[in-house]
């Protein structure tokens, strides 16, 4: 069997952990266990990792961009790790062929998310690989989760450009909020004809603007309810009605 997206990859389950397959390509039984919760690569003393965590099989579609997010962490910023992620049919380190997330330092002790974007050349049933590259000496690398966007077909827009979202200095409950419609689609092709925007705070629809691709709109949300974080999504839909991949600001 396979998984279809959107779908979500819990590390915290043991009985998740033990889908997936491991391959220790420097055989050095320094490699990805479970281990507090996650999925973890132990360090080895003298050796460099390169070790895989190869997901479980997963349909995805070509002609699609799919959003991909992973929670990672290392134990100690004095002992940074070292991953990237990439995709591709089969789980073994030669299958992997798609990068989704490049090399990408792990300076953070608390999770945070990386992200990428996932495109195939083909329809048919993939395998994200997990990469630990890290130094030798170092600590432990622990994958929280991942997950797979519903995906958006390429000729979906882009998110839009040059984002701004400001709260109000003088501590007033509201944030000034700035971007540029989009003006690409997902596959790099100029985009015509009018896009509509939607802006969610926390999920819930805030604002619909329409306009044609790159004109800038601003507006001031005026109903942040109290003090504290908030999420902002930003949704662009094409004249068809195509849905781009979603991006989010965090203030």
């Amino acid at each position: 069997g396979s998984y279809c997206p959107p779908t979500t990859f819990d590390l915290s389950s043991p009985d998740v952990f033990d889908c997936h397959s491991i391959v220790d390509v420097n055989a050095d039984n320094s490699t990805w266990v479970f281990y507090s919760g996650s999925a973890t690569y132990r360090y080895n003393s003298t050796n460099e990792a390169d070790d895989w965590l190869f997901s479980p099989n997963v349909k995805l579609e070509a002609g699609k961009a799919y959003e991909f997010t992973a929670s990672v962490k290392c134990s100690s910023s004095n002992y940074p790790e070292r991953l990237e992620v990439k995709a591709g049919i089969g789980t073994t380190p030669d299958a992997m062929t798609i990068e989704v997330v490049p090399v990408t330092d792990v300076v953070w002790s608390d999770p945070q998310d990386v992200t990428g974007t996932i495109t195939v050349p083909a329809t048919g049933i993939y395998n994200i690989g997990f990469h630990a590259v890290s130094d030798a000496d170092m600590n432990r690398l622990y994958l929280y989760n991942y997950s797979i966007g519903q995906g958006a077909k390429l000729t979906a827009p882009t998110a839009p450009e040059d984002i701004v979202v400001a709260p109000a200095p003088s501590g007033d409950l509201e944030a000034t909020i700035e971007f540029k419609t989009a003006t690409k689609a997902l596959n790099g092709e100029a985009l015509t004809g009018d896009l509509t925007t939607r802006v969610l705070r926390n999920g819930e629809l805030l604002k619909t603007v329409t306009g044609k691709p790159g004109m800038l709109f601003n507006f001031v949300d005026k109903t942040v309810p109290e003090i504290g974080t908030y999420t902002y999504t930003f949704e662009t839909l094409n004249a068809d009605g195509d849905a781009g991949l979603p991006t989010s600001v965090t203030v």
